[in-house]
């Protein structure tokens, strides 16, 4: 069974903590996730994606987002992605986040074969053991 496409706009997520993955936002197995106008600002994990997990969608869209100050334990102290088909970040801001004990500060995409597009996106102040702004790993690595 499929489930259909999630939409979020005008989102605000602050302070938020996870003991696992995702310590604003976990989404996982569906046909898509649409983020519009969205902020995720001190939110933490102990696993992977500080700001936002999200992970087994046909098509992640994250659009107009401001990420400052989150952080993981593992991957993606800003945001943590994988098994999605397609990704597209556009005028997306991370900032200040971190991974304390492995990669993607502010970004962590284990992408497989999909197809990533990052447009007028910045990622600055961010810190990881590697990938201080960005990991991402294609089928090959």
């Amino acid at each position: 069974m499929h489930s259909s496409p999630m939409t979020i706009r005008d989102l605000m997520v602050s302070r938020c903590e996870a003991g696992s993955n995702g310590g604003g936002l976990f989404m996982s197995t569906a046909t898509g996730l649409s983020i519009n106008n969205a902020q995720f600002d001190s939110c933490v994990s102990s696993g992977q994606g500080g700001g936002l997990y999200v992970v087994e969608q046909v098509d992640m869209v994250l659009s107009m987002l401001n990420i400052t100050g989150c952080g993981a334990v593992y991957r993606g102290g800003g945001i943590y992605g994988a098994g999605n088909t397609q990704s597209e970040l556009s005028n997306v801001s991370i900032s200040h986040c971190s991974c304390s004990v492995l990669n993607g500060g502010g970004i962590a995409l284990d992408a497989g074969n999909a197809n990533v597009t990052l447009l007028n996106t910045s990622i600055s102040h961010c810190s990881a053991i590697s990938g201080g702004g960005m990991d991402i790993n294609g089928e090959n690595s």
